[in-house]
């Protein structure tokens, strides 16, 4: 098993064995998707903050879309927050608006 999946299920009190829900639909997760890019964020590898279920749906459609990384920051905020996970909120803060503003000077 992954460091990282190790990491997801301790902080959401899991093992493999459970049902672990897609953050996105709801259908049963089978990956651990790494929000923003293992290669650019390295130090975020095995940080709750980053590592999100998904199935693989989701991660084929919304995965890899750098328009799409604020919608999947926010629903995963909303799912720590609601699974009662401590995290940073300037963590979220700073990178929904990185990619908030990277979306819109694409756009322009």
């Amino acid at each position: 098993m992954q460091t990282y999946t190790q990491v997801y299920l301790d902080a959401f009190g899991l093992d493999e064995t459970d049902f672990i829900p897609c953050e996105i639909c709801e259908k049963k997760g089978t990956e651990i998707h790494h929000i923003l890019a293992r290669s650019k964020y390295m130090h975020l590898l095995n940080d709750i903050v980053n590592l999100q279920s998904i199935c693989r749906p989701c991660h084929e459609k919304y995965g890899d879309e750098v328009y799409i990384m604020p919608m999947l920051l926010k629903i995963h905020r909303m799912v720590l927050l609601v699974n009662r996970i401590e995290f940073d909120e300037k963590h979220f803060e700073f990178y929904i608006k990185l990619y908030e503003t990277k979306t819109e000077l694409k756009n322009v």
